[in-house]
């Protein structure tokens, strides 16, 4: 009898992984799309690399204001229908992007985008906290391993329509074509009960200065991944080091090496404490992000430093979660604020590029990572000291 209903209760939460993890495979096409896209969008819009630059922050200012939404409402009603309506709505948005010629409607449709995706991306972290508790470490690597796949596939889809229909509609089509069937998986599945824990933001219990250092950690690491993964491939363009194609097979290595990043930090993450694992990934960061400011003319170089970075700011946001989950209790709230503190970082730092790009060129990108890895290297000591 014990034995049956382990099963009964193992066989759904897997069902539901799984279906998690397709989802992310869909949300991290949406999330990298916009990367290899980015000089074409600005020529549909006749745009120059600072006014497109806004299409980030009108995507990120969404993103805040979708994960505030949907920490409050995951928290109050049942998940997987707020799910399977937030992926409809990415699909819609997606089919019109390409089509787009007026750049003020572009940066409205990004930002509602971007209210979607940040419903969804709280929806899938906190629903697979809910489901799996304090064995939810593996797992969590093993959904922004999956984001990452979808990710590294992204640049992929563009890269190959580009070559064969020399334009990027095809593929903004395919990926919303894809998001569709995510929709209609999750309404067959249960959504996970919110555990019956106080919650720490209503109960005073909170610890505000480790949580403060975490939304900050955040903050730099959706910094990171967002400038190097969305202006790689702008920079290599840009700097008469490859054409368009080549340029978006660039974006390919960075989420590829991600997402290998991802797969491996599964199980690291179940025999190395995830503090030494974070460690380690921001000294890869650092090693990467440098190899490309001492040699920013050699495409060799900057695809090994751009892979070596991609290795390093794999595990970051998930192990973000765990340690959250580690010290912190879990609601949709906190869930939110750290989402905010990563959509913050996803805004501002590549609208600095933007408006630093043609003034002071593309190398300006570089040195605004390099400021940002810094940054968070002397946050983790902070943290470390606290923990």
């Amino acid at each position: 009898m014990n034995m049956s209903t382990r099963r009964l209760k193992f066989r759904p939460a897997i069902s539901i992984s799984v279906a998690y993890y397709t989802a992310f495979i869909a949300l991290g096409l949406v999330v990298a799309s916009l990367g290899p896209t980015l000089n074409r969008l600005a020529d549909n819009t006749q745009s120059d690399m600072s006014q497109i630059s806004y299409l980030f922050t009108a995507k990120a200012l969404g993103f805040i204001l979708g994960s505030l939404i949907g920490g409050y409402i995951y928290d109050r009603i049942p998940g997987h229908p707020i799910m399977a309506g937030t992926f409809i709505l990415i699909a819609l948005g997606l089919a019109f992007v390409p089509t787009i010629s007026v750049l003020w409607l572009l940066i409205l449709t990004m930002f509602l985008i971007g209210i979607v995706v940040g419903a969804a991306d709280v929806g899938g972290n906190t629903l697979l906290v809910w489901l799996h508790g304090e064995k939810v470490e593996p797992y969590m690597n093993g959904l922004h391993f999956f984001f990452g796949l979808g990710a590294a596939l992204s640049p992929v889809i563009f890269a190959q329509m580009l070559r064969l229909t020399g334009d990027i509609t095809w593929g903004y089509w395919t990926i919303g074509l894809l998001t569709f069937p995510v929709s209609f998986w999750l309404l067959r599945l249960p959504s996970p009960d919110r555990p019956k824990k106080t919650d720490d933001t209503t109960s005073g219990s909170v610890d505000a200065y480790l949580l403060g250092l975490i939304i900050i950690l955040f903050f730099l690491f959706v910094s990171a991944e967002v400038s190097l993964g969305g202006w790689i491939a702008t920079y290599v363009f840009r700097s008469n080091l490859a054409d368009e194609a080549s340029a978006a097979d660039l974006t390919f290595a960075f989420w590829a090496a991600l997402t290998i990043g991802r797969l491996l930090s599964i199980p690291m993450a179940m025999r190395i404490n995830v503090k030494y694992i974070l460690g380690a990934d921001l000294f890869l960061c650092l090693i990467g992000a440098g190899l490309i400011m001492v040699w920013p003319k050699t495409l060799a170089v900057i695809w090994l430093g751009t892979g070596i970075f991609g290795l390093g700011v794999a595990s970051m946001f998930p192990i973000g979660i765990s340690i959250t989950e580690k010290y912190l209790t879990v609601s949709g709230r906190i869930t939110s604020l750290l989402f905010v503190g990563g959509a913050l970082g996803g805004m501002f730092t590549p609208w600095l590029i933007g408006q630093l790009f043609g003034t002071y060129g593309p190398i300006s990108a570089i040195w605004i990572v390099l400021a940002v890895v810094t940054g968070a290297i002397g946050v983790y000591i902070l943290l470390m000291l606290k923990m």
